[in-house]
């Protein structure tokens, strides 16, 4: 075995310029594969976070309805509220993986400024102290968070359309479950973004919930969700069945689900950016996967005499395969072992420069005006396992040709 080493070792040295170029595929294949992973880890992690501390928290709970849930639109008006929010909410929070807890109230209405036409509305109504710990990344950009009952947080979509600004009054109008119309007066009191999901969620608004709940005629302990944020590392399918056997014992009927039923708009998103790098990462493995078919096929039409001399001397075929296997083995793994060196070095430098995010709509992707790559250990062994699996396996039909030569013939050859 030694021997086979050391002849594979000296072959790749006597082919300098053609393994050089073999060599040099096999690390572009190696280096364009690891940066597709973590191109594509990166994005799903960032957009996952981003929806997350955004708006719907990695979990959301609901009465039990036969209604689709969509965070994206107002509650179904035949959804029930849930009851006794608060007991729920203790209960939950008593999960050691449980960060915040968050009741809301969603519902449609009309707002205006008093003389002007109403325009259609989505209002969330939340619990100002509880809120912050389930959505971080909705921030304030103009005057504060909500302090006063009767205060209003308008998104910068919905305030650049209502050319509306801090301390503006605006009325809004809204109808209960029962149908029956109620109207309050609100007053600007911030405007806010949603951190990298702003262009689908800077059209909302937020009110007190305690306001709310008047506002709709429902009771003090009522709400139509729970938001729920996770502790990072979090288990979340092991939490949501837990806090569902939890919720069922304690006599409530519930929906414990994962924000990706609740926003199947935005999940489906997540997934398209997974998979489409990877389709074009497939179509540069086979150029490469040729490419090696094609350099090996050379390097047995040339060493013909040297294949006929090793089988006249009674090398058993399968190690004439082992043979040019090992030798592509040893070129692949050295090639691929650059590639990944040089991926790693610009994967950790734009994870600490990052990447300047100019376009807006951008951000959903990159999570910010920077996009900053996450380096992926996973990615680095699937990446240089696959590059040296691809590399042999494209050599093996060749090398079984090698093998099947008749020693007579492969010696009379000048080549």
């Amino acid at each position: 075995m030694f021997a086979f080493w050391k002849l594979a070792t000296r072959n790749l040295l006597r082919h300098k310029r053609r393994n050089l170029l073999t060599g040099i595929m096999i690390a572009t294949g190696a280096l364009m594969m690891f940066l597709s992973f973590a191109f594509s880890r990166t994005v799903a992690r960032v957009m996952t976070d981003t929806v997350i501390g955004a708006y719907s928290g990695n979990i959301q709970i609901h009465a039990q309805s036969k209604e689709k849930i969509d965070l994206f639109y107002p509650a179904p008006e035949e959804t029930p509220n849930i009851r006794e929010t608060e007991r729920a909410a203790r209960m939950i929070s008593a999960n050691p993986w449980v960060l915040g807890v968050a009741p809301r109230l969603r519902f449609g209405g009309l707002i205006s400024q008093g003389d002007s036409s109403p325009s259609e509305c989505e209002i969330t109504a939340i619990d100002p102290l509880r809120e912050p710990k389930v959505t971080p990344k909705m921030r304030v950009v103009a005057g504060r968070y909500l302090t006063r009952k009767d205060g209003i947080l308008l998104g910068k979509t919905t305030a650049k359309s209502l050319n509306a600004e801090i301390g503006q009054e605006l009325i809004l109008v809204t109808s209960n479950q029962d149908g029956y119309i109620n109207g309050f007066p609100f007053t600007v009191e911030g405007i806010i973004t949603h951190e990298g999901v702003g262009v689908f969620l800077d059209f909302m608004m937020y009110i007190d919930i305690d306001t709310a709940r008047k506002l709709l005629y429902i009771g003090n302990d009522e709400s139509f969700e729970l938001a729920v944020a996770l502790k990072e590392n979090a288990r979340e399918s092991e939490v949501i069945s837990l806090l569902a056997k939890n919720l069922t014992d304690a006599g409530y009927q519930l929906r414990v689900e994962s924000w990706r039923q609740v926003m199947p708009i935005i999940y489906g998103i997540v997934m398209t950016i997974q998979v489409m790098p990877q389709i074009m990462l497939l179509i540069l493995l086979i150029v490469i996967a040729m490419g090696i078919i094609n350099t090996v096929t050379m390097s047995v039409l040339e060493r013909t005499r040297e294949i006929g001399t090793l089988v006249a001397f009674g090398t058993k075929r399968k190690q004439i395969i082992s043979f040019f296997l090992l030798e592509v083995g040893v070129l692949s793994s050295i090639s691929a072992a650059t590639g990944l060196l040089i991926g790693s070095i610009i994967i950790l430098w734009l994870g600490h420069t990052g990447i300047p995010v100019t376009v807006e709509a951008m951000e959903f992707f990159t999570g910010g005006k920077r996009f900053y790559f996450i380096f992926n250990e996973a990615g680095l062994v699937i990446s240089f396992v696959s590059a040296v699996f691809i590399s042999v396996m494209a050599a093996y039909f060749p090398a079984r040709a090698a093998a099947r030569l008749n020693p007579v013939d492969a010696l009379r050859q000048e080549g």
